[in-house]
């Protein structure tokens, strides 16, 4: 598949796509260029995460490297 390619990130989608089971979370780790295919600008900053709601595919937030500290298990 070449690189320009949109359908090369549709395995990406279909996992964003796919609700954890309840009670869980999914976590998918990435580089910013196939994120950033999949949902457009901004790019994520370094080591900042996206939070997706997978039942309607949007970014419900985001957490920056430094504020992780402040995240309970």
């Amino acid at each position: 598949m070449r690189s320009d390619d949109p359908a090369r990130y549709d395995p990406l989608r279909k996992l964003l796509a796919t609700r954890p089971p309840a009670g869980q979370n999914s976590v998918i780790s990435s580089h910013g260029n196939p994120f950033y295919a999949v949902f457009g600008p901004p790019y994520l900053a370094e080591g900042e995460i996206a939070v997706v709601d997978p039942a309607s595919q949007q970014i419900i937030g985001r957490i920056r490297a430094d504020q992780w500290g402040g995240l309970k298990p």
